[in-house]
């Protein structure tokens, strides 16, 4: 899309990184939901919530100049701010956290008696 308006393909591989960047902070969000749905089945409803309160923070938190501690509860918040930032290790650690997360949810699951 951005080529398309820009009429400007050389700039596709810096806009798609800076979405691909992203993608770690959203696993991060669907590591806590699968946690949620193999650890707590009654609470896996909380993963919405989860997601409400990143758009909150993410939306809402500078607008109220909140304070560090308070963004830096979205993983969001973690991510580079790209094209035109620098690139840093926080996607990797995002990702690892969501595989650390993620596999806590799928050994809970997996000892459930579901079948």
């Amino acid at each position: 899309m951005h080529a398309a308006q820009t009429g400007d393909a050389g700039q596709l591989g810096r806009v798609l990184a800076a979405a691909l960047v992203q993608a770690p902070a959203a696993w991060v969000l669907g590591a806590v939901a699968l946690a949620l749905f193999g650890l707590a089945p009654r609470a896996s409803a909380a993963g919405w919530a989860a997601v409400a309160l990143c758009v909150l923070i993410g939306e809402i938190g500078p607008l109220i100049h909140a304070g560090d501690r308070l963004l830096d509860l979205s993983p969001f918040t973690h991510v580079p701010r790209l094209p035109g930032g620098a690139i840093s290790a926080a996607p990797l650690t995002l990702a690892a956290i969501a595989a650390a997360v993620g596999a806590a949810g799928l050994a809970g699951f997996r000892r459930r008696d579901v079948g």
